[in-house]
């Protein structure tokens, strides 16, 4: 996976409503198809960038996320990678996840 960051022009910072420095928080992952499905667990990586995963920018909408465990296996990836297609393929790795489908735990 190649993942490049760089830092958005202020303006596009002013408009973005991320609460700052979510970096390193734990969060539950859920089914982007059906928000209401707990599908995996693991720590939000990258918050508030410009990302291009794969070749593909990642703005505001998505968090980039490390799956550190898979409550389901089938669960399809929100943006396919690397030949992946279920988060079971991504354990253990940094991936873009709708935001709408993360929950941050604030501890």
């Amino acid at each position: 996976m190649l993942v490049r960051s760089q830092q958005m022009p202020p303006s596009s910072r002013q408009q973005q409503n991320n609460p700052p420095n979510l970096r390193g928080k734990k969060c539950k992952i859920f089914d982007w198809l059906c928000t209401s499905k707990l599908v995996g667990e693991g720590d939000i990586e990258i918050d508030n960038l410009v990302h291009l995963v794969d070749g593909i920018p990642i703005r505001g909408g998505a968090y980039l996320v490390y799956v550190e465990r898979v409550f389901d296996p089938n669960a399809f990836l929100w943006r396919n990678q690397n030949n992946w297609t279920t988060l079971d393929n991504a354990l253990e790795e940094i991936i873009p996840w709708l935001k709408e489908a993360v929950a941050v735990i604030f501890t």
